[in-house]
């Protein structure tokens, strides 16, 4: 039996435009920390060695932002 298994990982953020900014504004207060930010993203791109990473993950790992979750999750 082939069973897939799905990691998630959920930003302290919401996602889009708004949301990015506000993390990025609370950020630079000191009002705001997201460790999956701090792992995942260098200043405003996702970090290379984070993507290289999760493609060698035997399991699927898939990143949301607060907003986007599913009730499910």
């Amino acid at each position: 039996m082939n069973q897939t298994t799905t990691l998630y990982g959920v930003y302290h953020a919401n996602g889009g435009l708004i949301g990015e900014f506000a993390y990025m504004l609370g950020k630079l207060m000191g009002a705001s920390h997201c460790a999956l930010c701090d792992i995942s993203h260098g200043g405003f791109k996702e970090k290379e060695a984070f993507r290289a990473c999760m493609a060698r993950l035997p399991v699927t790992l898939e990143v949301v932002h607060l907003n986007e979750q599913s009730r499910e999750l």
